[in-house]
């Protein structure tokens, strides 16, 4: 099921954020060669390129086999993905309440940073100058990470999404960052 859960958002993700990305440089390039609307043209070029390559980091973790996922798991100190966290989206700091975790460590690797990271980028950015709150609760064996904020800021098809995996069809009111989190966080051997 994760493998499938991979291959497709493997797919959805180049298709739509590589070759989106592609379209929007090949039509500037044609105005550049054109003459027109130079500046514009290159600020789009910048901007999809950049997005280009964040995507082929971002989905590194899907081409992995799950073997190769198993053998490059380890001990991760929730407390320095935090820190990188708060580091990351300084824009949004000011309305992210985090308290000092204890040094834990969890099973994890580099990309559960994505999955802190695009909790709360979504709790912030869909809640109204309401604070966001990150809060972690160790047990024996253990931890828990909560993300909150007032409101309904995970949708009925998104949160389908978190539990249940990604929708059969593309979807709109879904991104992929729910199907990132969620196979991230399977990957884990978390819920």
């Amino acid at each position: 099921t994760q493998q499938t859960e991979q291959v497709t958002l493997l797919h959805r993700l180049l298709r739509h954020e590589v070759l989106n990305g592609l379209t929007a440089i090949r039509g500037h390039a044609g105005l550049l060669a054109d003459g027109d609307g130079e500046a514009r043209s290159r600020t789009a070029i910048e901007e999809n390129t950049d997005r280009i390559e964040r995507t082929v980091e971002d989905v590194g973790f899907l081409v992995r086999s799950v073997d190769d996922t198993v053998a490059a798991l380890g001990a991760v100190d929730l407390g320095e993905v935090l820190q990188r966290c708060r580091d990351r989206l300084p824009d949004v700091a000011a309305r992210v309440t985090m308290d000092e975790p204890p040094s834990v460590l969890v099973r994890g690797d580099d990309h559960l940073d994505t999955v802190v990271s695009e909790l709360v980028t979504m709790a912030v950015e869909r809640t109204d100058g309401d604070d966001v709150a990150v809060d972690v609760a160790v047990e024996e064996t253990s931890a828990t990470l909560a993300v909150s904020a007032p409101g309904e800021w995970v949708s009925e098809p998104e949160r389908a999404a978190l539990l249940e995996g990604p929708p059969e069809y593309d979807r709109q009111d879904v991104g992929y960052g729910i199907s990132i989190v969620r196979l991230l966080v399977g990957r884990y051997g978390g819920a």
